[in-house]
């Protein structure tokens, strides 16, 4: 039997190795990275989407990024948290400035759920 820990889960859904395994901030972004993943392969299990994740948690308040660069509004729709685009929803940003999620996202050091996000929007922008 193959062994069910974040580690495997990481190998199975990423295709990656999990580095710093039991560290704390490690084991967040592997976390997220490993849901991601999962949204993308059960589509309509997970409906694909962040926000109803967070409406089906009850907790619009978290964030849906490990780092704390996006939030929720009161509707579920994943946003900015902070900078000129700070409350925007991240698809409107997406559309109409796409160049500064570009460069955001080589500029930070971001982990892999919020890159993820980002060019989700990114691409259906």
């Amino acid at each position: 039997m193959e062994p069910r820990d974040l580690s495997a889960a990481v190998r199975f859904y990423c295709g990656k190795e999990h580095a710093g395994a039991h560290d704390a901030l490690a084991d967040v972004e592997a976390t997220a990275d490993v849901l991601l993943a999962q949204l993308e392969k059960y589509p309509e299990a997970l409906q694909g989407d962040v926000g109803f994740l967070g409406e089906f948690s009850g907790d619009r308040q978290r964030s849906p990024d490990a780092a704390g660069k996006l939030k929720f509004d009161e509707k579920g729709t994943i946003c900015l948290s902070f900078g000129k685009y700070a409350n925007w929803p991240l698809e409107t940003i997406g559309r109409n400035d796409p160049g500064y999620l570009q460069w955001f996202m080589t500029k930070a050091e971001l982990p892999g759920s919020t890159l993820a996000i980002m060019r989700d929007v990114l691409a259906s922008a």
